[in-house]
């Protein structure tokens, strides 16, 4: 899981993993919890990783690298994170 910046030119260029590998994930340093997961068969998906209140980790897709374009990754993450229900239910417990 190794985390970069991510850029438009390195998603382009970072190389698919080999048959036999696990997919590969690039976190961005940019956005907490987004992240583009590469897989052997050649997609590059856009997700956004966080922790349900229950517990469970859970990395919901936002969309294929191309069919959106980073900076719309970013806003998606940064509206997932802000609209969790652990979030909200934080909101409303300060607000008290």
């Amino acid at each position: 899981m190794p985390a970069v910046k991510l850029t438009n030119k390195h998603l382009e260029t970072y190389p698919f993993p080999e048959k036999g590998s696990p997919a590969v994930e690039l976190w961005d340093t940019e956005q907490r919890g987004l992240l583009c997961k590469i897989t052997r068969a050649g997609g590059r998906i856009f997700m956004v990783a966080y922790r349900a209140p229950d517990g469970t980790k859970r990395k919901p897709r936002i969309g294929a690298f191309g069919a959106i374009i980073l900076p719309q990754a970013r806003e998606a993450a940064k509206a997932m994170l802000g609209a969790s229900p652990r979030s909200a239910r934080h909101r409303v417990s300060s607000a008290s």
